[in-house]
């Protein structure tokens, strides 16, 4: 997201498509926010991206994550919402997922099993595993993407 990177660090001259496209590693990359000590690794962009969602879902950004599985214990990825722009969709399959239902009902498919969902029902969609997601009234849910624990 090209408005935080300005926000937090303003200064960066290459970022998540470095590391993505010409395999700079991502330690190189990450800038400290010196209050909280968040570390971002910045969206310098120095041309438009035609296909955002393809690099989204490309081996250089599964290495990337990767990278900062290895680094960081928390992975936050600011992504557009999933309805209008396909760029978060094409994240959605390489990262696990919880739902918690709010409101209403919802049938979830993951890996062709269909699991129905009322309110305070959390449901695991493990990565790499088809899954679809379909309310029956009208709803609210909660979606929360994790990254997979550091091996002992």
């Amino acid at each position: 997201n090209p408005g935080l990177t300005r926000s937090l660090a303003p200064d960066a001259e290459a970022g998540i498509l470095q590391a993505v496209m010409d395999a700079v590693p991502v330690r190189d990359l990450v800038y400290y926010e010196r209050e909280s000590n968040l570390a971002v690794l910045p969206a310098v962009l120095q041309r438009r991206l035609p296909h955002a969602s393809e690099l989204l879902a490309s081996p250089g950004m599964r290495s990337v994550l990767r990278q900062a599985r290895q680094d960081f214990d928390w992975i936050v990825l600011d992504l557009p919402p999933l309805g209008p722009v396909i760029d978060a969709r094409a994240m959605v399959s390489q990262i696990d997922a919880l739902v918690l239902v709010l409101e209403g009902a919802f049938v979830l498919t993951i890996g062709g099993q269909e699991v129905r969902a009322q309110p305070a029902t959390i449901v695991r969609m493990p990565a790499n595993v088809p899954h679809a997601v379909r309310a029956t009234e009208p709803s609210r849910m909660l979606l929360i993407m994790l990254r997979e624990p550091k091996p002992d």
